[in-house]
């Protein structure tokens, strides 16, 4: 890790940029010493790792994409000649402060010759080749790194031979796919519900706040060898959430005493065993320290789930309430047993031993995967005053119909329909209609894909657009970052009516690129499709997918959205309610096609219009917000990020635009909930 990573306490796996202190005097004496040595000895690669060195270049720029580190010290003072490469450009302290395709430019332009390990291998080939095209970089740039890298392999005589290292037919042999199919086929069904006193399962995170979660067993490496379970439990829960507690050791009074009030501190407790069987042993249970834990939950009536890995055989049941056993301790065995915890795999599994009189072989309880995020109310809401309203307007032909869906607490309070498609009273709105949802799907789809983008660190809201889109060039343009384009802020006007211009569809994206912006960006606030149009280009262009195959696999697929789509095909026409007479550059009545006129134009598709859905498949989405990111026993975003999009950014200062969301606080649009 060139310069040196040893004076340093941070990972830079993780979300920090290490930086390496000391002088250049400091820095000769110590971390480059090793460095001069292997460079004497004639070592042919070196690796630049992710750290930030003051006493080397004071920008500030981490070393891998520090010309003055690279070039100037590593290549023409210690004179080194070999092949450079940067540490892996997927790791979290190079990757939040540019894109990856922009992250291999700049370490390129530092003098590095291969590039190791981009979160987007084909879009960062695709951004350093429109950067050779575009004369960001040279293609003598590129090509004296590959004269070293052919002269490299020559040097160690590829060309001359073909080695055999006996690879051809490895993955012909083992790691196929279909054998890693059974086996989580085998361990999911194996997967036993041996009781459920309390119905506690599937574990619902949104409801239950805060997790307890004690992992006990008298065997070394417990950590290690239950991380596949104990870590998803974590993830899918939020770290914030879960306090896991890892007990490898017998306890006293004292201590059961006090782990019982910590797991009553929390709405719910999870306790897993590791029970492992092997030669010498001598026991194929729980110790009973452990065993005594697990009856004092029981009396102080802790809701806590039981979950076994290994042998199933317990001393006792009695006050255990609700008892899942999953006898492997192999990895895929820890994660379909989180699957069955959390209800994203159904429950089906049969005791192959007898546990005692009530739990006889063959014995186990079934459970479904879920499939809602809703239930129906426990007691009846008085929504009278709420339909009259609807029914007023009906009748004052406000609207010829509505859908209504309403939630409280995970709890359906209502899923009705009212009124017709149209005012001649022909065909009625059902729950299943279709409506156009316009500018909903900037929050359902916009804003759904950039939580995934931003979380997997394929965008970076603060850099600039031209750094994604180097064509976005002008007066201010350089101003302009992802954040503007997501909170209306951006300088762009509102729209254009292209569809009335000479223009054709595949040229709008390059007309939206010239177009001048109207003010400073992050000075004013106007909504704008041209903004959310040029985020859509973002998007495909760092995915490398169509916004609608995205739309489908990211959003609507994982939302159970069964009926949401772009461009309803031709048959859910009888579903889908018309929209509007004659608008929008088109005659007659707007029926199963987008009524948005750029949408329209672009082929129906585009971030800021489009989708058409029913009400209650488009209620999930509120639920995603309110249950902090978990939806049908598993966690789609984490809750932190979820609350970053949220928050109203003060672009311009004083403004309630959060990311795609207008917070009602600070509207005059907003209802009275």
């Amino acid at each position: 890790h060139y310069p040196g990573h040893g004076n340093t306490d941070l990972d830079s796996h993780l979300s920090h940029l290490p930086v390496i202190p000391g002088n250049r005097k400091a820095l000769e004496a110590m971390e480059l010493v090793p460095f001069k040595a292997a460079i004497e000895a004639g070592v042919k690669m070196v690796m630049v790792g992710h750290l930030v060195v003051p006493g080397l270049d004071g920008s500030q720029r981490p070393a891998v994409h520090s010309p003055t580190i690279i070039q100037g010290v590593l290549r023409e003072e210690l004179g080194f000649q070999g092949i450079i490469v940067p540490d892996g450009l997927e790791m979290a302290s190079v990757t939040l402060g540019n894109w990856a395709g922009e992250s291999a430019i700049r370490a390129i332009e530092a003098g590095n010759d291969m590039i190791l390990l981009p979160l987007n291998v084909s879009q960062s080939i695709d951004a350093i080749e429109r950067a050779v095209k575009g004369g960001r970089l040279s293609r003598e740039r590129i090509e004296v790194s590959v004269e070293r890298i052919l002269k490299l392999k020559a040097e160690l005589g590829i060309y001359r031979e073909r080695r055999d290292l006996g690879r051809e037919n490895l993955r012909a042999k083992i790691a196929l796919t279909e054998y890693a199919s059974m086996a989580r086929k085998i361990a999911r069904e194996s997967i036993t519900l041996v009781k459920d006193d309390l119905d506690l399962v599937p574990l619902r995170p949104g409801k239950h706040k805060t997790l307890t979660h004690f992992v006990l067993s008298m065997d070394d490496e417990l950590k290690e060898r239950t991380a596949p379970f104990w870590r998803n439990v974590q993830a899918t829960y939020g770290n914030k959430r879960v306090k896991t507690i890892f007990v490898n050791y017998q306890l006293d009074k004292s201590r059961i005493k006090k782990l019982v009030q910590e797991a009553k501190s929390s709405t719910r407790a999870l306790v897993t065993l590791l029970v492992r069987i092997y030669g010498g042993k001598g026991e194929s249970s729980i110790d009973s320290t452990h065993q005594s834990l697990l009856d004092a939950l029981g009396m102080a009536r802790v809701k806590y789930t039981l979950v076994t890995f290994g042998s199933p055989y317990l001393p006792s049941l009695e006050r255990v309430p609700t008892y899942l056993a999953g006898y492997s301790y192999a990895s895929v065995s820890m994660v379909t047993m989180a699957d069955a915890l959390f209800g994203r795999a159904p429950i089906t599994g049969r005791l192959p031993v007898t546990l005692g009189k009530q739990y006889p072989r063959g014995h186990g309880l079934r459970r479904s995967a879920l499939t809602s995020v809703f239930e129906p109310a426990t007691v009846p809401a008085e929504l009278s005053r709420a339909f009259a309203v609807l029914d007023s307007a009906i009748d004052r032909r406000i609207t010829p119909g509505a859908q209504v869906f309403i939630a409280q607490n995970g709890q359906v309070l209502a899923d009705t329909a009212l009124g017709y498609f149209t005012y001649d009273k022909i065909r009625p709105v059902t729950t299943n209609s279709l409506y156009d949802l316009a500018s909903v799907t900037k929050v359902l789809v916009g804003a759904t894909v950039g939580l995934k983008l931003v979380e997997n660190r394929y965008l970076v809201l603060d850099e600039p657009v031209a750094h994604y889109l180097p064509e976005f060039t002008g007066e201010w343009k350089d101003q302009v970052t992802v954040r503007h384009l997501l909170t209306h802020s951006s300088g762009l006007p509102a729209f254009k009516q292209y569809w009335t211009l000479d223009i054709e569809p595949r040229a709008v994206l390059e007309d939206i690129l010239a177009t001048e912006l109207q003010y400073e960006p992050g000075t004013e606030y106007v909504y704008s499709d041209l903004g959310m149009i040029l985020f859509g280009a973002i998007v495909e262009m760092v995915t490398g997918k169509q916004l609608q195959d995205l739309a489908h696999d990211w959003v609507l697929g994982p939302l159970m959205m069964e009926s949401g789509t772009y461009n309803p095909p031709a048959e859910w026409r009888e579903r889908i309610v018309p929209t509007e007479v004659g608008t929008e550059g088109r005659q007659g009545l707007i029926w199963g096609e987008v009524h948005d006129g750029t949408t329209w134009f672009l082929g129906g598709v585009s971030i800021h219009a489009g989708v058409f859905a029913p009400a209650n498949e488009l209620a999930v989405l509120g639920q995603l917000y309110l249950s902090g990111g978990i939806l049908f026993g598993g966690r789609l975003f984490k809750a932190e990020t979820l609350e970053r999009f949220v928050q109203p950014q003060q672009l311009p200062p004083g403004s309630g635009r959060a990311l795609f969301w207008q917070m009602a606080s600070s509207t005059a649009h907003a209802g009275d909930l």
